[in-house]
């Protein structure tokens, strides 16, 4: 919370430079009039009395003096001319007597010459505007107004700034220091920031309300303050005694405004209070009613309150472009008890629960067919269907489960995937029996699929066949083959693929029997899952033709992306068709965005990140896996996060670097534990002992593969079974175990010799490799794919043949001469680089020399690298400061900057300086425990 503070008379002034850089450059060119706008308490008076300290002398300002005018007082043209003339020291008692008084006061500031004059608190004689600011405009060319006012004046000439909040960390620093002037020894404490942090957003970054509370630290601690938050007029209830009584406290200044407005601004203020979140002009006319109002307008009302900066409108976050209508909190609060006092609640409330729900179940078509307006809206608009389901939770308890059936169609592709299972967990409890069969069915339907999606597979069965009855029962075919569709996910995400498969054959009869297109689409691409995982790629990829047919014919663009999707993974599994794979999944993660699914693009990121790995190119592949790890974060995803982490963990084991990798692993192991996936805990045992295997611990290797080898077994996943053969065989390799290497290798060419998986293949043609070590000597592959089969290739290079052990087939790991382990990632290495030093040659660890005399980029990369290793060793260079070294003065964007050095770092690597090189974070390195040395 370090902000420079600046002090304007007895109010601590924090940050503003943008805002006094823009009346600097307003004053300075033609604009002679400029009024500061904004809502109560956000500091248009500390803005200009800080202005006026720092002008003439610290700005180049037109003009030569500063008059500053408080016009809190004033009422009519004669109090305004008055006032200014007493401020300014002017007397009014010559002229002519036809004049008034305000033309002789233009003509008096008009012969002060350059002059800034500045008159604070104007909005409540703005009516008044033009008989005394406009004529004195042309009265007095040279002078210029600075304006401060709820609403803009309306003049000719007239140029507004809109005075928006303190930023977060200025809002803090506000506090800080308010804090200290009432309680000098004040010094937050690690949790006091954290909570005020918390409260000053609560405050909405209003310079009055977090000085108000602030100066409660005597008797209130900052997390008390938060636990008040909900009683803010109590907690911002007095402010300095010698003040202006309206600036005394919040609930003062919010008054002063209130009682300025019109009555029809006060009704519409009054009902704003209703929504929660923002809301568009469509929903303000919708809820808002002044029919009481003889030819009151809604647009104009709720245009005059943005004026009049009661009401502001932004652009939201979620969805850009769209604007948005809202209030400060404070604001809303103060216009909730008006709504209240005045009766009128309930209807308001009736009128915003029937739009909001309406507008929410139109978009439920199905209650699917999430096209991207429609997931974009639900962005918009969660808070207000959150508020209508808190308001009829207890009373409504249909209405409150069909808001949350609304909710939980964008939830379960956007997340977060806890609230989601929260709120249908609470209306289901709630709900009697006498709720209607459709909203009882989809609430288990709903509820069963999110409960899948987490791992929590006992209580998702249930829910799942809990639909499927009442569906049946109630002769629901479209909840029926949905409830079915998803029921077959979940026995997929379970491993069971012959059920997933029988019970997605009944959903495709109801949906057939039932004309339901769109279902029908959705059933043939969970049937071609459910062939891809058992490798039946042929039966797959005829599977997600049709559903790509049916989606095409019906204009379903989401399904359309999310088969596309599919199809790419069914390629990136098929050997020779990786290439076809990136043309899909980049068209999937392109078109993801338009439809606004959250979990389709995080799917197509992760599977891009897959490919570009098994490709080797890891660099790219791990900016894609964060962008997918990060997305199904914030869905609170957990079975995916461990896909994910999984893959990381598989990269960093590429790199050479067991360590890091053991780290990844165990994390996605725990994870992948938890979410009941027995497919997934399989793979992870996998690759985890690829991680044992690698550093030599191959009694842990063989630990973690026998179970992970009885698992598929049982699921009958023959890929996934050959895969762990091979590594198992590798382990035998490295043991000396001849006899058990040829049985297992056996079984490997029975499970993957035919299939068309490109991962197990590879795995395959590295397991024939091993029997170099004992004197087989088979052609090695030509090239090696996939990054669990390059691990095992590369750790094959260098181990010498063992020793014939078929009379002794369990020879000891500590007498293997294929059991030495190799360098682990914190210990001491001999590794060495021997570099040119103009960067024209290297040779890596005793390899031969990789001539770089050409390579105009990747010798002041390796030179930058090295230089870096020398002078900070440990220290990554990130991405940034790599571009700007080595390509300075270039000025491009920074997705193609990062790509660039990408490709460059992979070039390195592949040239010979894989295992030197490292990544930590997003930065790169020569690894610390390399010793670089130079050659002329």
């Amino acid at each position: 919370m370090n902000q420079p503070i600046l002090t304007t008379g007895r109010s601590p002034f924090i940050g503003r430079e943008g805002e006094l850089q823009q009346l600097d450059e307003l004053l300075a060119e033609d604009a002679h009039l400029v009024t500061v706008t904004g809502p109560p308490g956000i500091g248009k008076t500390s803005l200009v009395r800080r202005y006026a300290s720092l002008a003439p002398s610290a700005r180049k300002a037109p003009w030569q003096g500063v008059g500053f005018v408080d016009l809190s007082a004033a009422w009519s043209v004669d109090d305004i001319v008055a006032t200014v003339s007493a401020s300014l020291d002017i007397p009014l008692s010559t002229g002519s007597a036809d004049e008034a008084t305000e033309t002789l006061l233009g003509r008096a500031i008009g012969s002060r010459g350059p002059l800034l004059l500045i008159l604070d608190n104007f909005e409540h004689v703005a009516e008044h505007g033009a008989a005394t600011v406009s004529r004195w405009l042309g009265l007095a060319p040279e002078a210029r107004f600075l304006v401060t006012s709820r609403d803009r004046l309306k003049l000719r000439g007239e140029v507004c700034l809109q005075l928006n909040p303190l930023d977060t960390s200025e809002a803090e620093a506000l506090f800080a220091i308010t804090a200290r002037r009432v309680r000098g020894s004040y010094s937050p404490s690690e949790e006091d920031e954290m909570a005020i942090r918390e409260l000053v957003v609560r405050l909405d970054g209003i310079p009055l309300a977090i000085e108000l509370a602030a100066a409660r630290v005597t008797v209130l601690s900052p997390r008390g303050m938060l636990e008040r938050i909900g009683r803010r007029f109590e907690l911002l209830g007095h402010g300095p005694a010698d003040v202006v009584p309206r600036q005394a406290t919040l609930l003062a200044a919010l008054d002063w405004s209130w009682d300025l407005l019109e009555d029809r601004e006060k009704d519409a203020l009054a009902q704003c209070s209703v929504f929660r979140g923002g809301f568009s002009l469509e929903a303000g006319e919708a809820v808002i009613d002044l029919s009481s109002h003889e030819g009151a307008d809604v647009i104009d009302t709720l245009s005059s309150l943005q004026a009049r900066s009661l009401l502001r409108t932004y652009e939201a976050e979620a969805v850009p472009g769209a604007i948005r209508l809202g209030l400060f909190e404070s604001i809303r609060e103060y216009a909730g008890k008006q709504l209240e006092a005045g009766a009128g609640s309930g209807a308001v409330q009736e009128r915003h629960r029937d739009f909001f729900l309406t507008q929410a179940e139109s978009r439920v078509v199905e209650f699917g067919a999430p096209e991207g307006s429609d997931l974009q809206w639900f962005d918009l608009d969660r808070e207000n269907l959150l508020a209508v389901y808190q308001r009829a939770r207890d009373n409504e308890p249909e209405q409150a489960a069909r808001v949350v059936l609304c909710l939980s169609h964008a939830m379960l592709r956007r997340g977060p995937f806890d609230s989601n299972i929260s709120l249908l967990e609470d209306v289901t409890g709630r709900l009697g029996s006498e709720a209607s069969p459709l909203v009882i069915g989809r609430l288990h339907f709903a509820r069963g699929a999110a409960r899948s999606v987490v791992g929590r597979m006992t209580e998702a069965g249930e829910d799942l066949r809990r639909a499927v009855e009442v569906a049946r029962a109630n002769e629901l075919s479209v909840l029926e083959a949905k409830a079915l569709l998803h029921l077959g996910l979940h026995e997929l995400r379970r491993g069971r693929l012959d059920d997933a498969r029988e019970v997605l054959e009944e959903a495709r009869k109801v949906a057939d029997d039932g004309s339901h297109a769109r279902v029908l689409s959705r059933i043939q691409v969970s049937l071609g899952i459910s062939h891809e995982s058992a490798a039946d790629f042929e039966a797959a990829e005829a599977c997600y033709g049709e559903a790509l047919t049916i989606a095409r014919r019906i204009g379903d663009h989401w399904e359309e992306v999310r088969t596309r999707s599919k199809m790419g993974s069914l390629c990136s599994f098929m050997e020779g068709r990786l290439h076809e794979a990136r043309g899909h999944f980049e068209w999937a993660l392109a078109e993801s965005r338009t439809v606004g699914d959250w979990f389709i693009e995080a799917g197509s990121a992760y599977n891009l990140g897959r490919l570009e790995m098994n490709l080797g190119q890891n660099e790219a592949a791990e900016e894609h896996l964060k962008r997918a790890l990060t997305t199904y974060q914030e869905m609170a995803n957990r079975g995916a996060q461990g896909f994910v982490i999984l893959s990381l963990g598989l990269i960093t084991l590429d790199r050479g670097q067991c360590a890091g990798a053991a780290i990844l692993l165990d994390e996605a192991e725990q994870i992948l534990d938890q979410v009941e996936n027995p497919l997934a805990q399989g793979y992870a045992a996998i690759t985890r002992a690829m991680v044992d295997l690698a550093e030599s611990d191959l009694a842990s290797a063989e630990r973690r593969l026998g179970p992970a080898l009885e698992l598929l077994v049982s699921l009958e996943h023959r890929v996934l079974e050959g895969i762990a053969l091979c590594v198992r065989g590798m382990v035998e390799a490295r043991q000396g175990n001849r006899n058990a290497f040829r049985t297992t290798r056996a079984r490997a060419r029975e499970l993957l010799g035919e299939s068309g998986w490109g991962e197990g293949k590879a795995m395959l043609r590295a397991l024939e490799a091993y029997g170099v070590l004992f004197g087989e000597a088979p052609a090695p592959p030509e090239e090696v794919s996939f990054a669990r089969a390059r691990v095992a290739m590369r750790l094959l290079t260098g181990v010498e043949p063992a020793a014939s052990s078929a009379d002794n087939p369990r020879t000891s790991p500590a007498t293997s001469t294929a059991s030495t382990p190799p360098q682990r990632d914190n210990e001491s290495s001999s590794a060495q680089l021997l570099l040119h030093r103009d960067g024209r040659w290297f040779e890596a660890a005793g390899g031969p020399r990789v001539d770089l005399t050409r390579k105009r980029t990747l010798r002041p990369l390796l030179l930058l690298l090295a230089r870096a290793r020398e002078e900070h060793p440990g220290d990554a260079l990130d991405v940034d400061a790599i571009f700007e070294d080595v390509w300075a003065g270039e000025r491009i964007l920074g997705e193609a900057r990062k790509n660039r050095v990408y490709v460059s770092i992979a070039t390195l690597r592949r040239a010979g300086l894989d295992l030197l090189l490292d990544t930590r974070g997003d930065g790169y390195l020569i690894r610390p425990d390399v010793e670089v040395r130079w050659a002329d």
